[in-house]
């Protein structure tokens, strides 16, 4: 998975550039107005939200010695999360020579509470020297040039020197920073279509670009004949770039407001962290898809006319999690998504596996070992909205975050122990009348059982509405979304259960 903030900037920027750079004639070496004549502006939209703009253009300049064309794309995005407002400016250079032919990119994400990093590589003959900055620390790398690698804005060329028609397919790989490696993308030109901007239809190609990234994904393209990109939109994540010019653009917007994520119930539940069992019905003013919510052991989700009837048990302190490391090598096969290392849970890194170590190094049970660990990430991290779906490591170095941070620190600790980790994200009951966006995970311990290092809750209780559950990528896809539909969603509480150890302590076993 990619934190879902950070693959807003550091992967659809590359998706939508390729085709956005204008396709002009420049003359010089400056950036005046006049070179940057035909430069795009776009306004980025997700989820119906402006979120921010891009503006792109080409310029004559020299690189490494030789002329050579730079195709700039900057990019400004905004989200407030909690009341916290992250932002990112980022901008993409990429250089070809007259020809075309690709001679190195340099690629600059800045992002709120994010160390500043940068990405230069320089073509040398059938390699990559790749540069990159992270704060203060540098490291290089030397690549193999894949024989399809290519600039994107040089495609969008070739396509236009052969006209555009309808079946025209390519393949070709560009470097992923996001990936921290080569990606492939097929192109296919689908036809003419007619499409409205601004309240005018406009006549364009359609061309569909595949992405086989670690998180594959499609993007729509709607080009000119003159090459201009008219509209480009990525299935599945509600992103839409649409074109405009530079007043609009960069005039005032909002952003991405998830600040009321809060679902109202209409009753307080009192001692919610010994809930055991609750039913609620759940009244949704949009359609909801009838696998909105996860059926499993824990939560069954049936769908009714305006919603869901959902039951949602703890696992309590069931005898079947009786698992311990090692794993046996016959139950590894499926859940080796659940062990694996990624950019957002690096359980390969040297300083995560020595942390992991630390943590006691002789035990064995799993239900026991997941305890400590949660209860180790606990002592790291300090509360904060600050980072924003920060990855593992981030959350280590900064020593802080939100249930997400505390959810992917967990997972990185405990893959790197050998245990399978879910992440899931969904709603718990905060207290205050109503259900918040939450994120905890899920640990193998021969069934799967619950952890919240976040609230600190070793038995996790039944106010834990799960909305996706599993490895890590389909939390990039539909995080945003999960967050966007909860203010359409209201809680009726229909019966409440409590541990029956409460009963002794005066509060009912059902309420």
């Amino acid at each position: 998975m990619k934190s879902f903030f950070k693959f807003l900037l550091f992967v659809i920027i590359p998706v939508f550039f390729i085709t956005i750079c204008p396709p002009v004639s420049a003359s010089d070496n400056s950036t005046s107005d006049e070179q940057k004549e035909e430069e795009s502006w776009m306004e980025v939209y997700m989820l119906g939200d402006k979120i921010g703009y891009m503006h792109s253009f080409r310029e004559d300049t020299v690189f490494q010695g030789q002329k050579a064309y730079a195709y700039k794309n900057e990019m400004y995005m905004k989200i407030n999360r909690f009341n916290v407002n992250m932002e990112s400016y980022n901008v993409d250079i990429y250089y070809t020579d007259p020809a075309y032919k690709p001679l190195g990119f340099h690629f600059n994400r800045e992002m709120t509470g994010m160390k500043n990093k940068t990405f230069t590589g320089i073509i040398a003959g059938d390699k990559l020297d790749l540069t990159i900055t992270e704060g203060q620390a540098t490291g290089t790398e030397v690549l193999s040039l894949p024989d399809n690698f290519m600039c994107e804005e040089s495609m969008t060329e070739q396509l236009l020197s052969e006209g555009f028609k309808a079946g025209m397919k390519r393949n070709f790989s560009i470097y992923s920073d996001v990936d921290s490696d080569f990606i492939s993308i097929d192109l296919e030109v689908l036809g003419n279509k007619g499409i409205e901007i601004n309240g005018e239809t406009k006549d364009a190609f359609e061309v569909k670009y595949t992405y086989k990234s670690s998180v594959p994904y499609t993007a729509l393209s709607y080009l000119s004949e003159e090459g201009e990109t008219l509209r480009m939109d990525m299935s599945g994540l509600g992103i839409s770039l649409v074109r405009s010019d530079r007043e609009t653009a960069e005039s005032e917007f909002s952003g991405l407001r998830m600040l009321s994520t809060t679902v109202k119930s209409d009753k307080i539940l009192l001692n919610s962290g010994a809930i055991r069992r609750l039913e609620i019905n759940v009244v949704s003013r949009e359609e909801l898809d009838e696998n909105f919510f996860i059926n499993d052991a824990f939560q069954k989700a049936i769908p009714t006319d305006n919603g869901f009837h959902l039951i949602v048990e703890s696992a309590g302190k069931s005898g079947k999690f009786t698992g311990t490391l090692p794993l046996p090598e016959k139950e590894k096969g499926d859940l080796l998504p659940y062990l694996e290392s990624s950019d957002m849970i690096q359980s390969k890194d040297a300083g995560i596996i020595k942390l992991a170590g630390e943590i006691a190094p002789d035990e064995k049970n799993i239900a026991i070992l997941s305890r400590k660990i949660s209860r180790k990430v606990r002592q790291v991290l300090s509360p904060s909205y600050e980072l924003g779906f920060a990855s593992a490591l981030e959350a280590l170095e900064q020593g802080k975050g939100d249930c997400t941070e505390y959810a992917m620190l967990f997972a990185a600790l405990a893959r790197a122990r050998g245990i399978p980790v879910k992440v899931c994200f969904g709603m718990v009951y905060t207290g205050w009348n109503g259900f918040m966006f939450h994120a905890w995970n899920e640990v193998f311990a021969g069934d799967w059982l619950p952890v919240d290092s976040a609230l600190g809750q070793d038995e996790v209780d039944a106010t834990h509405i799960a909305i996706f559950k599993g490895e890590e990528t389909r939390v990039t896809e539909t995080g945003y979304k999960i967050l966007k539909i909860l203010n359409s969603l209201q809680f009726e509480i229909v019966e409440v259960s409590y541990k029956k150890s409460l009963s002794s302590e005066g509060a009912d076993e059902n309420n």
